[in-house]
């Protein structure tokens, strides 16, 4: 739970390490930018759910106004209240996903062994909207569930893609390029001292597999811009196969150029045996 708020990562530590940890981090009150949510002023809640209006849940435009519970915002200067409703809510909420990600790997190889996954994927897309509408875009609870979802998606596309010979919807990928998205901007908003290769390595190279399996060069070329955000985690702690899958990604797109290369010169050779005949 390195992704984690304050509160969350000191709790998890004392449970397990046997202690109380005060690095800079856990100190500054400044640093918890895991912890942000929309300004309850700036963006009244829904009552009795107190949920988030859609528009603030996704915050597409990035226009939305956060907070924390222990700081006040920059708009209206407002500092959400303690033990209110809303910060039980959010405390809950909170417990409700760490417990989750407590058990999930256990639940996934359970329901892998009895051949019930759509039970899986159901329990944890229930968890990602419970993140995304009580706690917004920037909160750890959504992207941490959101980076479990995509990398689930990621892994079903390909191997949709493996028994049947189709290529993945596009809808299904521009939903996953906007996932991950938005959670590259949660992790590189943290400013944590660790390459983000530790966190996206493997959904950005699930991306990058599904955008060269569509066969355009723009694809392809995306997938390669992608893949250049991981380059020194790969080559500094990639397995030798791994390089390779990646090195080979990469470049997919420079088939294209070979191949055009290929015709233009095939395009002369013909034009100079008319000319000789």
């Amino acid at each position: 739970l390195l992704y984690a708020d304050t509160a969350t990562r000191r709790k998890k530590l004392e449970n397990t390490k046997y202690f109380k940890c005060h690095c800079r981090r856990c100190s500054d009150t400044n640093m918890e930018g895991a912890a942000q949510i929309p300004c309850p002023t700036c963006h009244p809640r829904e009552s009795p759910q107190l949920s988030l209006d859609e528009d603030v849940q996704y915050d597409d435009d990035q226009a939305v106004q956060y907070t924390t519970m222990a700081s006040t915002c920059s708009k209206c200067h407002n500092k959400p209240e303690r033990g209110n409703k809303l910060d039980k809510v959010h405390q809950s909420v909170c417990n409700k996903i760490v417990a989750f990600l407590d058990t999930y790997q256990g639940l996934s190889n359970a329901n892998k062994n009895a051949d019930n996954e759509d039970e899986n994927d159901a329990v944890l897309e229930e968890h990602v909207g419970l993140s995304s509408t009580m706690m917004g875009d920037k909160h750890w609870t959504t992207n941490l569930t959101l980076l479990l979802y995509l990398d689930r998606r990621l892994s079903a596309m390909s191997q949709h893609m493996l028994t049947t010979q189709e290529l993945p919807e596009m809808d299904e990928v521009a939903e996953a390029i906007d996932n991950l998205q938005r959670i590259k901007r949660f992790v590189d908003s943290l400013k944590l001292d660790m390459d983000p290769g530790h966190v996206l390595g493997d959904v950005i190279i699930g991306i990058a597999r599904t955008l060269v399996s569509l066969g355009d060069e723009k694809s392809q070329k995306y997938g390669a811009e992608w893949l250049s955000h991981i380059d020194n985690y790969v080559q500094h702690f990639g397995s030798e196969g791994l390089q390779k899958v990646v090195s080979s990604l990469k470049v997919a797109w420079e088939k294209h150029d070979r191949s055009i290369d290929s015709e233009i010169g095939d395009s002369q050779n013909q034009k100079k045996k008319a000319k000789t005949v």
